[in-house]
């Protein structure tokens, strides 16, 4: 398990863990100082995610001329996205950013989604500031979003960073009917 998967994780159990015990007074102290700590836990995120973009940056661009393994993100661009969609029967499309730290942190799970249901969907990857256009034709507000591509009709999406299991229990009951 991924860091970032492990974080979203952890947040979501101590979330609800925390909302089960609704209308004590220490609940509502606890409740604060989760959302304190969740604050500060995603702004280190997003630090990290700034300070590492230029590295990043370069290692993507010297990968950009490598074939992408089956069962991986295939990054997309305005040129192979809408031929992603129309050939194949189900893509997920993650709209993401270098400098946002829950993209970042959602990396990890999305590989092990797209492993998990390889030959089953593709997962695009589309990096919103290289693709500005796709940003705007799709109409993405945020980051990192995420649209479900069902025979070359968007049939959903979300907004949120989601760990593994999230992912699969969200798209999961729709990819085994496929």
């Amino acid at each position: 398990m991924m860091i970032g998967d492990w974080l979203i994780t952890i947040t979501e159990d101590v979330y609800l863990w925390i909302k089960e015990r609704d209308g004590k007074v220490w609940a509502k102290i606890l409740l604060v100082l989760f959302h304190v700590v969740n604050f500060l836990v995603f702004q280190l995120a997003n630090l990290f995610a700034q300070l590492r973009w230029p590295f990043s940056a370069i290692v993507r661009f010297i990968n950009s001329f490598r074939p992408v393994p089956s069962g991986y993100p295939i990054p997309a661009n305005e040129t192979n996205l809408q031929k992603l969609i129309e050939k194949n029967q189900v893509v997920l499309v993650d709209f993401w950013t270098e400098w946002c730290g829950p993209c970042i942190l959602m990396e990890g799970s999305l590989k092990e989604f797209a492993k998990h249901y390889k030959g089953k969907v593709i997962v695009a990857k589309v990096d919103a500031t290289i693709n500005p256009k796709l940003t705007k034709k799709y109409n993405v507000m945020g980051y990192p979003t995420l649209l479900l591509f069902f025979e070359g009709n968007e049939i959903g999406r979300i907004t949120a960073a989601l760990n593994f299991k999230a992912l699969v229990k969200l798209f999961g009951d729709f990819l085994e009917e496929v």
